[in-house]
């Protein structure tokens, strides 16, 4: 979505020619939904018949995600990887969703695609899938949800930036009007994106700057070289929970979060088959981490579930030592539920307590600041239903059943559901009970 399209042919139905529209929603290869400004009303039409073609003013790419659920593209210029470990060689097992709204560093490195995914988007594309077979995992691959939020991790990600300055406390004095400026193995260029987040001005600090390289005046003393003026950039604006990272210099692939106050390195990702770290919370909204509520925590977050490890061989494929089911490394690997078997140690009264993570919750987040409590169990959409199986060969004679039907107050889930091979039949089929049985 945001996509900038221009319509050419003869206008009809209100869609002019030679204007930039923008696409609100997809619906299929040749219907969708479009406004004359970004974000803005939709374009209302009036009757009328004619054909006219679309043409994209740009050519951006996006990742399909939700296919099944609800379709969201997503941009793939949100998804870089400056990390050191980032390859197509290097194949990471445990990720997170890419619609995780904070962009983190699994996220922005998932680079695993559903077949479901692929052969829809192939569809809509009308373009034959042609499957990579040595492309398939060969491991179960953990991947988490998008909004749970990380430990040591903001809930919603800014662009990039290409450096944050932790040293400079007065930018504006010193930063500003000079001819040149380099920190932390960078040096800014016309263009650059930069947080001061050392700044004594928490408007200063709570800001991202571009930098422009500016004649200054043309009325002596003129000075002979340009000078750096720092503009807000457009996006600039910093909330609480927000997140970047860097892009260049001695920073580069180092992500940091905003608490409303200063700026701090956030848990960051190293190599592949690095499990991320999630927070927990008690009941009261605060983090088991948090040293005020429980002095001296051992709490630095929990991966939530994990591979299991054992003893003997290396997997060649996670480079790690698994734990199987049976002796001989060809049995069932074994997982960890690690929010129900891990646990934490803080002091009161100078007596350690040791406490299961089990007690609190873990948040999924909706947006910057609206979540969902988890536990690591969620409510069946319906009640589980016990079904009794036939199996038949139609033959366009309706199939008499003797069993009684139960009554079903879920008007979600139908009394009896019909399969053709292993394809649930949505609407292809009626049914009806008579005295004594019920036919199909």
């Amino acid at each position: 979505m945001g996509q900038e399209i221009i319509f050419s042919a003869t206008a009809f139905g209100g869609v002019s020619t030679g204007v930039t529209y923008y696409v609100q929603a997809v619906f299929s290869s040749s219907q969708f939904k479009v406004s004359t400004t970004k974000d803005g009303t939709a374009v209302t039409l009036t009757s009328a018949n004619g054909s006219m073609v679309a043409t994209t003013s740009q050519n951006p790419q996006y990742y399909v995600s939700g296919v099944g659920t609800a379709i969201e593209l997503l941009p793939v210029t949100n998804y870089i990887t400056p990390e050191e470990y980032a390859s197509a060689d290097n194949v990471d097992y445990l990720t997170i969703n890419r619609d995780s709204a904070d962009l983190n560093a699994w996220s922005r490195s998932n680079r695993w695609f559903h077949i479901d995914v692929l052969n829809a988007t192939g569809a809509y594309n009308d373009t034959p899938v042609v499957i990579d077979n040595n492309k398939q995992a060969k491991r179960p691959v953990i991947q988490f949800r998008g909004g749970i939020r990380l430990y040591n991790m903001g809930t919603e990600a800014k662009d990039p930036v290409n450096v944050i300055d932790n040293t400079e406390t007065d930018a504006f004095s010193n930063v500003e009007g000079s001819t040149g400026y380099s920190t932390n193995g960078y040096t800014l260029v016309n263009g650059s994106r930069i947080i001061f987040a050392a700044d004594e001005d928490p408007l200063v600090r709570g800001k991202i700057y571009v930098v422009n390289f500016v004649v200054p005046d043309t009325v002596p003393p003129i000075i002979a070289q340009p000078i750096i003026n720092l503009v807000e950039a457009p996006d600039g604006e910093i909330l609480i929970d927000q997140n970047t990272v860097c892009l260049s210099g001695t920073q580069v692939g180092i992500s940091y979060w905003y608490d409303g106050t200063n700026w701090i390195e956030a848990q960051q990702k190293t190599s592949v088959q690095q499990a991320p770290l999630f927070n927990v919370y008690d009941t009261n909204g605060v983090s088991l981490a948090n040293q005020t509520t429980y002095p001296s925590s051992t709490f630095v977050g929990t991966k939530l579930f994990s591979y299991a490890t054992g003893s003997g061989t290396i997997d060649p494929v996670l480079q790690l030592i698994l734990k199987y089911l049976s002796l001989t490394n060809v049995g069932d690997i074994v997982f960890d539920n690690n929010l129900y078997s891990d646990s934490f140690v803080y002091v009161i009264n100078n007596t350690s307590t040791t406490a299961p993570i089990s007690s609190g919750f873990v948040y999924e987040y909706a947006s910057r600041t609206i979540y969902e409590r988890l536990i690591g169990w969620q409510t069946a959409v319906v009640p589980t239903l016990m079904r009794q199986q036939f199996k038949f060969v139609y033959d366009t004679t309706p199939l008499r059943l003797d069993v009684a039907v139960q009554s079903n107050t879920v008007t979600t889930v139908p009394s009896v559901k019909v399969f053709v091979g292993s394809v649930f039949q949505a609407v292809s089929y009626t049914h009806l009970t008579l005295p004594t049985n019920r036919e199909v």
